[in-house]
């Protein structure tokens, strides 16, 4: 875009103050986003370098995961976007997308598994998708978990099945964002799927806080910068 709205974005993702006082802590999600602004931006002028990009934004953080199997659904389009009337992507090549981001994940995890599986399967998988709600001691943050724990208190609100709310959820989101992106594939289309799918995601965990408040808003811009480009 013109040199103005690059100008724009990166002060908007370099200094948004949701994100600036996480940064010690280490709780940001700047990195990972970062990543998944390279992947779109090198596709597809260098299809390689945008898949590491998409690898490193998995691998970096469980909050890129979303937008990873709308990005293999972009990045499948056999012809230049928008398609043309009529033109459908195709599931195999998209489901093939994800393959090289699959297998550098798979490397850069293999030592930790090896090391450790039960701890491996704890903190990223559990703990890191947030799928064992007892992991979270009450009182959660902003987000769905306060309706059980408003209705039931912390016991009700522990043993609230939010895995399968968000499977039902998102699963539902997830295609309807997917045959959108079938119909228009492109960029603005990959980045408002983004935003929804996190958003639904994240916010139907038993713990939202306002660090995924200043993800999703950025996820937001770039769905915004995107679709007026």
């Amino acid at each position: 875009g013109p040199p103005g709205r690059r100008r724009a974005l990166l002060a908007a993702l370099a200094l948004n103050p949701l994100f600036l006082k996480y940064m010690h802590q280490g709780r940001t999600d700047l990195f990972p986003l970062a990543a998944l602004v390279w992947a779109a931006r090198l596709w597809p002028t260098h299809p390689i370098g945008s898949l590491v990009a998409a690898a490193v934004a998995g691998a970096a953080k469980q909050t890129a995961w979303f937008a990873l199997p709308l990005y293999a659904m972009w990045t499948s389009a056999p012809h230049p976007s928008p398609l043309p009337k009529g033109e459908r992507v195709s599931w195999m090549r998209a489901a093939g997308k994800l393959a090289i981001p699959g297998l550098a994940w798979a490397a850069l995890a293999l030592p930790f598994v090896i090391w450790d599986w039960r701890s491996f399967v704890h903190d990223v998988i559990l703990y890191g998708m947030q799928v064992d709600a007892r992991l979270f001691p009450p009182p959660w943050a902003e987000g769905f978990a306060n309706v059980p724990l408003a209705l039931g208190g912390p016991e009700a609100a522990a043993h609230f099945p939010y895995g399968w709310l968000r499977a039902l959820v998102c699963g539902g989101l997830l295609l309807f964002l997917v045959r959108r992106l079938r119909q228009r594939n492109d960029v603005a289309a990959f980045w408002t799927g983004a935003t929804l799918l996190t958003a639904a995601g994240l916010f139907l965990g038993p713990r939202f806080v306002d660090s995924y408040i200043g993800y999703i808003s950025q996820l937001a811009l770039l769905a915004g910068l995107a679709t007026k480009d």
